[in-house]
């Protein structure tokens, strides 16, 4: 008679692809063993439903990033209470401080692996409302935007990196200079090789394209700022700060932010900007060449309507997605016309479409070009 039985095998995380297992029969007298089987030859029924170690209202997945070897996930948590000693010595939870987990992949599996929270939490900083990841998931970028330990929602983000079987704050990034409501952290990205990061800061004050520059005169004009990992001190270089082209309040420049794979390609959403074209819906999305001599705008990518603007209702660059080749890019565009007439009456129906770019097929070219606008089923 033969009977057939699953049995679940949970690897070490962080070994399984070198584990093995084997299984035994016993009696009384004698038992039976298999031959060695190693852990990556299993086939698992079913690929699992991620549910990390949340309470209400931690917002578990507001933000998302995935190493590009797909067996590490990092989820944010904006919302997290996070629970840290206080003066007194006993525990209290920091309201809304944040915190992100780290998830790994084995066999269709995935399992919670750590929590990355900061050594020295802060009310309603919000850690975790924007997170990155590099190729092998080792090193991680966690954005911090409303954390006002220096200046009210200034912002902050922090480096952490594997260290063995944990994971260690290794970094905080700051800007050239904290500014109020700045909100630094909102956006993060890294590259493959994880030595470069951007960091969005969409409410940065800043006229000047000085990132030391004590000029506040521009609200909400935003901007990215780059750091790179200098491998010979292991620590985290500001190397260049991006701005729009043309310096004004109320762009949000740095609101999202993709970055190609080598890191020789970045788009930075500017939601509030608005272009020259009179067609043009306000919103700009600028693309950058990375060069080691510095950083230089390549292109400036907007969205154009069959009808007059109107500027209450669009914000094209709300959300960008790269693709890890630079060669396509999306870009989320709220509250778009509904048809070629005024927008009287629609002002209470929103409607939104993602716009397609593709670089141009000729090598010379280095410019993007519109391909399709994806609008809902059944809009």
């Amino acid at each position: 008679m033969t009977r057939e039985y699953r049995l679940p095998v949970v690897p070490h995380l962080f070994r399984w692809g070198s584990s093995e297992f084997i299984l035994s029969v016993c009696t009384e007298n004698d038992c039976l063993r298999s031959f060695n089987t190693p852990v990556g030859e299993l086939q698992s029924d079913t690929i699992s439903r991620i549910q990390g170690t949340t309470e209400e209202f931690d917002f578990f997945g507001s933000s998302l990033a995935s190493a590009a070897n797909g067996k590490v996930l990092l989820v944010g948590k904006p919302g997290d209470d996070v629970e840290a000693e206080s003066t007194t010595g006993s525990a209290a939870s920091i309201f809304d401080a944040g915190s992100a987990e780290l998830f790994f992949e084995v066999e269709n599996q995935w399992f919670s692996a750590a929590e990355l929270s900061v050594a020295d939490p802060t009310f309603n900083s919000q850690l975790g409302f924007a997170v990155a990841a590099d190729s092998s998931g080792d090193t991680v970028i966690v954005g911090a935007p409303s954390d006002s330990s220096d200046l009210d929602f200034a912002g902050s983000a922090y480096v952490f990196i594997r260290a063995g079987e944990t994971w260690v704050q290794s970094a905080t990034l700051a800007p050239g200079q904290s500014r109020a409501f700045a909100n630094f952290g909102h956006s993060v990205a890294i590259n493959n090789d994880g030595n470069l990061i951007a960091v969005g800061a969409p409410g940065d004050s800043n006229s000047t394209i000085d990132p030391f520059a004590p000029l506040e005169t521009a609200p909400d004009a935003g901007s990215v700022t780059l750091f790179r990992l200098d491998e010979t001190s292991g620590t985290w270089q500001l190397t260049d700060y991006v701005r729009s082209p043309d310096i004004n309040a109320g762009q949000r420049f740095g609101y999202a932010i993709g970055l190609s794979d080598s890191a020789a390609t970045m788009v930075v959403a500017a939601p509030g900007e608005t272009s020259d074209n009179e067609r043009a819906m306000p919103g700009v999305v600028h693309v950058f060449d990375l060069q080691e001599a510095g950083v230089f705008s390549r292109q400036q990518l907007f969205q154009t309507a069959s009808g007059p603007q109107d500027p209450q209702r669009s914000a094209f660059g709300t959300s960008i997605a790269l693709s890890a080749d630079g060669t396509t890019m999306a870009a989320t565009c709220l509250n778009r016309p509904e048809t070629d007439t005024q927008f009287t009456g629609q002002l209470n129906k929103p409607l939104t479409e993602v716009v397609v770019y593709r670089l141009s097929s000729d090598s010379a070219d280095t410019t993007f070009t519109e391909q399709q606008r994806l609008t809902p089923t059944g809009e």
